[in-house]
C-alpha cells in the first residue's frame, strides 16, 4: 500500500520477504542496594524485509505491533527504539512498590484475556503483596490511544509518514488481581480493571484519585463517581496435577466487560 519494497505477506509453505541485513543495538543494567533494586535495558532494532502490513503499521501509526514507537528508515526496514525498566522498593518480605516501563502479563496462558505480553512496554506503578497463600497485585498504568490525524497543508509536507500527524489521546488504566491457592493443586483468581480518558468532556488532566486506591472495588467507585469510564470483572482457575507438578497445568480464563445482563436475551437491544 505505502512501500513497494516491503512485499505481501504470502502462505504459510512460502513467506516472501524484501530481505536485507538487520541490527540490533542495546544495553542492560540490574543495580540493588539494600531494600532498593532497578532492572531494565535499552534497545534499537532495525528489522530488515519486513511484510507490508508491517511496514505499513510504522508508516500509518508511528508504532509497531508489541515492541511501541517505530519509523521506517527505508522502503524495506522498520526500526524501533524502547527503553524498558522499573526500580523496586522492597518495603517488607511481603511487599513490594514498583514503577517504570515494561510488559504486563496477568494469567498462565502463553496469551490472557486481560493484560498480556504481546502489548507494547506499559509505564505503570504497582504494588505487590505476596504470601504463602494469597498474592495481591494493584496496578496504575498510562495508555495512549492513536487515531488518525490531519498532516498540515504546506509545501513539502508530503515527505513525512502519517505516523507523524496522528492523534494522540492519553487515558489511564487501574487494575487489581488476588490469586489464591485454593485447594492442592488448584489456584483461583480474580481481577478487575477500569479505564477512563485524561481528557474527557469538561475535564483536562484528569486522574481519579479514587481508583488509586489498593483495596477499592472499580465498579462501585465508577457508579459513585456518576462516570462513563470503562470497568470490566473477570476470573481465572488453574489446576497443576500433584503427579505433574511444573510439567503440566490446565487453565481457563472467564472476562466480562460492561456486561447488561437485562439485554443478553433480548434482541431487539445490545449487550457487551
Amino acid at each position: 500500500q505505502y512501500s513497494p519494497g516491503a512485499k505481501l505477506r504470502g502462505a504459510w509453505l512460502s513467506v516472501p520477504s524484501a530481505g536485507g541485513v538487520g541490527w540490533q543495538l542495546g544495553m542492560t543494567w540490574a543495580w540493588n542496594s539494600g531494600r532498593w533494586s532497578s532492572s531494565g535495558m535499552l534497545e534499537h532494532w532495525r528489522v530488515a524485509g519486513v511484510h507490508e502490513d508491517d511496514w505499513n503499521e510504522a508508516w500509518q501509526w508511528g508504532t509497531w505491533d508489541g515492541m511501541g514507537w517505530a519509523w521506517n528508515p527505508n522502503q524495506t526496514d522498520n526500526a524501533t527504539l524502547r527503553a524498558v525498566g522499573s526500580i523496586q522498593y522492597q518495603v517488607s518480605p511481603s511487599v513490594t512498590l514498583e514503577a517504570g516501563n515494561h510488559r504486563h502479563h496477568w494469567g498462565n496462558g502463553w496469551r490472557s484475556l486481560w493484560l498480556d505480553r504481546q502489548a507494547a512496554p506499559l509505564p505503570a506503578a504497582r504494588i505487590h503483596v505476596q504470601t504463602e497463600r494469597i498474592e495481591y497485585t494493584h496496578l496504575i498504568a498510562r495508555t495512549l490511544h492513536r487515531s488518525v490525524g490531519s498532516p498540515p497543508d504546506f509545501p513539502g509536507s508530503g515527505q513525512f509518514s502519517p505516523g507523524t500527524y496522528v492523534n494522540k489521546r492519553s487515558s489511564w488504566l487501574a487494575a487489581h488481581a488476588i490469586d489464591a491457592r485454593i485447594a492442592p493443586g488448584w489456584k483461583g483468581s480474580l481481577f478487575g480493571g477500569v479505564t477512563w480518558l485524561a481528557n474527557d468532556s469538561g475535564y483536562t488532566h484528569r486522574f481519579e484519585a479514587a481508583y488509586a486506591i489498593p483495596v477499592i472495588a472499580f465498579r462501585p467507585a465508577e457508579y459513585a463517581l456518576g462516570s462513563a469510564d470503562n470497568a470490566l470483572v473477570g476470573a481465572a482457575l488453574t489446576y497443576t496435577p500433584v503427579w505433574a507438578d511444573k510439567t503440566l497445568r490446565f487453565y481457563g480464563q472467564v472476562m466480562l466487560d460492561e456486561l447488561v445482563v437485562s439485554e443478553v436475551f433480548n434482541p431487539d437491544q445490545w449487550w457487551a
